[in-house]
């Protein structure tokens, strides 16, 4: 018999032949569409967002690096010179590279006119709190961009202004779903499909551009980046419940066409960046199946009731780190195996026909802003 060893690893755990390396740079040049349009329709103010929050990430990751690899005291004192020659030694390529790849996310989750030590403040805490005061690279249980998100609308939010662009106005709320808070049906259809898909409307940095959302989630797909279980069950439960919610304002205002009301809401906002470039993060989300149809299918459910009933019209960032929240505790539902099964089935179906009870309810007896 041939002896066996044990090899400790952190997450992400792969189940193929790929290194961690490889996927960190497949994200990258899935976001560099996105990162190139940004700068071509936002120019300095994109530019400048960008490199406050990648210098605010990377230092601070490496700082977290040189403290952890700090070298034991021998003679009592260590010099520099020594402390950073052992920080160096543990400071490998994924240091840098999912640093730079949260500061991307975050800066094209958030409008132009986020003041710059918005940017910084964010950055930081989503770094830090989000992800090194948890141990760091691979231990971390929320979305370290999610995180710096959350931070900078919610800190800095009332200092976001109106601006304009070569190409059209920008409205400093962030998304045009700002303008449905008081009413649904008020300004969802201020968009032609064209303006939606191609982007030429009030948005976040990177969020609005939905053509080349989708091909950065084709390009992912292809490469065995993410698991299509997560965008597709995030998608799917989002327009499930949209679609009804439609049906109930429909009642009500017959003017509205379920299908184009959850169309409009499906491409509005952050739904399809947050779906396929924050979601499916390898470190956040669980390991089995059966758990990962949970995951975003409840990350989808918690978007549609805040962006139906809560004051807040957007709700991706906040629904990522919800899922990331429970994660942990779906791995360790007793009766779930890793892979797919009919009990898993069960309670997919179990729980998206409790949210849509909810959904249907609170749209029937008043719950909705009409």
């Amino acid at each position: 018999m041939s002896n066996l060893s044990l090899v400790k690893e952190n997450s992400p755990h792969l189940r193929r032949h790929d290194s961690i390396e490889r996927m960190m740079i497949d994200v990258l040049i899935a976001l560099a569409p996105l990162v190139i349009w940004s700068l071509v329709i936002y120019q300095l103010q994109a530019f400048l967002m960008f490199l406050v929050s990648l210098i605010t990430m990377l230092i601070s990751e490496f700082v977290f690096v040189l403290l952890r690899y700090k070298p034991a005291l021998s003679d009592g004192k260590i010099s520099f010179k020594k402390r950073m020659k052992e920080a160096l030694k543990g400071y490998k390529l994924n240091n840098a590279l999912t640093p730079a790849i949260s500061a991307l996310i975050m800066c094209l989750c958030l409008p132009s006119s986020m003041p710059l030590y918005g940017v910084f403040v964010g950055a930081f805490i989503g770094i830090v709190f989000g992800k090194l005061a948890f141990g760091g690279l691979g231990h971390n249980i929320f979305n370290p961009a999610a995180v710096a998100v959350v931070v900078a609308k919610i800190c800095f939010g009332s200092s976001l202004t109106h601006e304009s662009t070569p190409f059209f106005d920008v409205v400093g709320g962030g998304t045009a779903l700002g303008n449905l808070t008081n009413s649904i049906s008020a300004h969802l259809y201020d968009y032609s499909y064209q303006e939606l898909i191609f982007g030429l409307m009030p948005g976040s940095l990177g969020e609005t551009p939905k053509i080349l959302i989708l091909i950065s989630l084709v390009y992912l797909l292809v490469r065995h980046t993410i698991d299509w279980r997560i965008p597709l069950t995030y998608f799917s439960t989002f327009y499930f419940l949209m679609l009804f919610a439609g049906v109930a304002i429909y009642t009500q205002v017959p003017s509205i066409n379920p299908f184009d009301f959850a169309t409009r809401e499906f491409l509005m906002g952050g739904l399809l960046f947050g779906g396929v470039l924050m979601l499916t993060d390898p470190v956040t989300m669980p390991l089995g199946s059966n758990q990962r149809y949970l995951y975003a299918s409840f990350a989808g459910i918690i978007v549609v009731l805040i962006r139906l009933f809560a004051a807040l019209p957007e709700g991706v960032a906040f629904s990522i780190l919800l899922a990331n929240m429970i994660a942990p505790a779906l791995e360790r539902i007793p009766y779930l195996s890793p892979r797919f099964s009919w009990k898993g089935a069960i309670t997919l179906i179990s729980s998206e026909s409790f949210a849509l009870m909810i959904v249907l309810l609170g749209s029937f007896f008043g719950g909705l802003s009409l």
